[in-house]
């Protein structure tokens, strides 16, 4: 959340200005920062990266014959490109000597809410079209049911239709349990450790968290033979501890993502948030402005899981 200021600091209006700009900017508690992965860009115009498979399983090797040798496979490439974001606007200099209140300066906090509101739109696209034109590295949506491994052909699909139920998490569940890395081995350092859903969903996030052993009786209130209420059970280690993070920024009511905390959803700076001042020597308006280069995207598939229900 660091913002750089470039200022002559020529005028007290001036260093208002930022103290106010850096003050609602840093109270905005972001929240891309709860679940992106955020990088600072190499060198260059774009950000490039391939996917690479590992070995196959080893195999028996009959005394006196030589031991096999593998080889990985290397898949797709992508480069990722970053985009300038900016605001600005400008006061008079009547304005700044008519304003016995200070409320001109408090334009400022919405200069810091919309920079701040276009960083998080852009990083939640990779979940809000993550289905449809945000793209992992095999050239396929983040959230695809045809996700095809490089060296052993396996078909992956993290994507569902399904409505947020104890079933449906269940089966998010699974997917992490099951999967496979580029040469088919079962990947055992991947489960669901997050839970992201729009503000709608909270309520049922909630009691699924509750009841994150699973529910062994649909009445309610129903004991057990120890007279514990069946409702409400414990894990009981069936699942690693997990989390729910509720989002405002997720546009559909019904979607939901299941996320692992080895997931690349990256936020990747260029430039990071600079706030600029200075004046036009023709009408001695101060001018103010806001900018920043970044770019959103996530690369590997397989620690993200979204549900996109009809």
């Amino acid at each position: 959340m660091a913002v750089t200021a470039s200022y002559a600091y020529s005028k007290q209006f001036d260093r208002n200005i930022l103290r106010m700009f850096l003050n609602e900017y840093a109270a905005r508690d972001p929240e891309y920062t709860k679940i992106a992965k955020i990088k600072d860009a190499p060198a260059g115009k774009t950000y490039t990266e391939a996917e690479i498979s590992g070995l196959g399983p080893a195999q028996e090797v009959p005394e006196g014959s030589a031991v096999p040798f593998d080889l990985p496979v290397e898949g797709n490439q992508v480069s990722r490109s970053f985009t300038q974001y900016g605001l600005g606007y400008q006061l008079t200099l009547i304005a700044r000597e008519d304003d016995v209140h200070g409320k001109l300066e408090k334009v400022a906090k919405t200069l810091a809410i919309a920079m701040n509101t276009k960083i998080e739109m852009e990083f939640f696209k990779l979940f809000n079209l993550g289905n449809t034109n945000q793209y992992a590295w095999d050239g396929k949506p983040i959230f695809a049911n045809n996700h095809t491994t490089l060296k052993s052909g396996t078909i992956i699909s993290n994507v569902t239709n399904a409505a947020l139920s104890e079933t449906a998490l269940q089966a998010a569940f699974e997917y992490f349990d099951n999967l496979v890395d580029e040469a088919g081995n079962p990947i055992a350092d991947l489960k669901l450790d997050l839970l992201v859903v729009p503000s709608q969903l909270r309520w049922v996030a909630m009691r699924l968290a509750k009841q994150e052993g699973g529910i062994t009786s649909t009445a309610a209130n129903s004991p057990d033979l120890s007279g514990n209420d069946m409702t409400t059970n414990p894990a009981n280690g069936y699942v690693g501890a997990w989390k729910i993070h509720v989002s405002r920024y997720l546009n559909d009511p019904d979607n939901w993502f299941a996320l692992s905390s080895a997931h690349e959803m990256t936020l990747m700076w260029k430039r990071r948030v600079i706030l600029e001042s200075g004046e036009d020597f023709k009408t001695a308006n101060r001018l103010y402005r806001v900018w920043a280069r970044f770019g959103a995207f996530c690369n590997p598939y397989k620690p993200v899981y979204g549900a996109f229900p009809a």
